[in-house]
């Protein structure tokens, strides 16, 4: 009669082993981890001590600037000034302008020249009728280069010389 038996399949050989018998080791792991960890600190001193000295030369260079004569020292007083507050600055200098516009003033006592209130100009020259040119239909029969000065082809900006070259 046959053998019913299944028969014992070898397992695979000790030998063949194929993941690793040991852990990593931990000596290893925290050398390169302090190593990781002192270049980051490293790093970080480094550009700390490389702002602070040039914040240091720039505070240095400002100082010497502002203390020689010349040209910095020459600005007039109406030139413009580094804002440092826009928003308020913005603010003063609507209000200056809307109180100018909505008052009475002299702009050069000399010439005994005056400004008034918007409103009264208005009104003042509404009274007047001052003339007025007629609004005449917009054709191209009536504009007044007759597209001569309209490109003619699509240049993207090109010109001659730039496609010569």
């Amino acid at each position: 009669m046959a053998d019913t038996k299944p028969k014992h399949t070898s397992l695979p050989s000790m030998t063949d082993e194929r993941y690793e018998k040991t852990d990593a080791r931990l000596n290893a792991v925290i050398i390169v981890s302090l190593l990781i960890v002192a270049a980051a600190v490293m790093s970080a001193v480094a550009v700390w001590y490389y702002y602070s000295f040039a914040l240091d030369k720039l505070r240095i260079k400002q100082a010497m600037v502002a203390k020689r004569p010349g040209p910095a020292a020459e600005i007039p007083a109406d030139m413009p000034k580094l804002e440092i507050n826009s928003p308020v600055n913005l603010k003063l200098f609507n209000e200056e302008k809307q109180a100018r516009l909505h008052s009475y003033g002299w702009v050069s006592r000399e010439v005994q020249v005056v400004h008034i209130p918007i409103e009264r100009a208005i009104e003042l020259t509404a009274e007047r009728k001052l003339p007025s040119q007629p609004v005449e239909e917009f054709t191209t029969a009536t504009a007044r280069d007759n597209g001569a000065d309209l490109p003619q082809d699509s240049s993207s900006g090109r010109t001659s010389w730039n496609l010569q070259r």
